[in-house]
């Protein structure tokens, strides 16, 4: 930048670093990837520290380097994903909160793959979100409370579809998915561990 820099003026050295970081993007990307490429494990040991008390990898072991929810390893989460296995906190504290609201004990710390970690998280936002409207029965539904609004919806509208667009219309959400809420059954909610346990009894059933 050509223009002389008031170097006291708080506001002129901001906009003299943001302009000659977009001046010189390139180089900070380069140095960037370079840092990254050749801190990995620095990085790793950062990151265990801050967010498991650097009892991440104290975790991997007790769990044998497993996933806790499907049993995946650690090397076919590699090759999968192109990620390593993750330690969920079971409180849901691990991010978002102060350093002292972590609870990093042991047994509040679990092994789970990335797609476990991320169905559990998705589940998790949708209780915040729907709340009383997640409760369930002993019906084969796994939105039960959906279905009864929705029907309390069709007596006043007169069809189904019109229901299903006003509640969705209500939720934030697409027609197609309070469509798919409104029929789907719990058997499609089956974790890999359940589908693998109910499989073995079938089988031990069928003998």
């Amino acid at each position: 930048m050509s223009k002389k820099v008031n170097w006291k003026n708080k506001n002129e050295v901001n906009a003299w670093r943001r302009q000659y970081r977009r001046d010189n993007s390139e180089r900070f990307k380069k140095q960037a990837k370079d840092y990254h490429e050749n801190n990995k494990e620095k990085r790793k040991d950062i990151w265990s520290n801050s967010m498991f008390d650097g009892k991440k990898y104290d975790v991997l072991e007790r769990d044998n380097w497993q996933c806790q929810e499907c049993e995946m390893s650690q090397e076919k989460s590699i090759v999968l994903f192109n990620r390593e296995l993750s330690v969920h906190h079971i409180d849901e504290k691990g991010v978002n909160v102060s350093t002292k609201e972590k609870n990093n004990n042991m047994d509040n710390l679990i092994t789970m793959c990335m797609r476990c970690h991320k169905i559990l998280h998705m589940r998790l936002a949708q209780k915040e979100r729907f709340g009383d409207l997640l409760e369930q029965d002993d019906s084969e539904y796994r939105y039960p409370r959906i279905r009864e609004v929705l029907n309390e919806k069709k007596k006043k509208l007169g069809t189904i579809t019109k229901a299903k667009h006003e509640l969705a219309k209500e939720m934030g959400m697409s027609y197609w998915t309070m469509d798919h809420m409104h029929y789907e059954r719990k058997e499609g909610f089956l974790t890999e561990v359940e589908k693998r346990k109910r499989r073995n009894l079938n089988k031990e059933g069928s003998e």
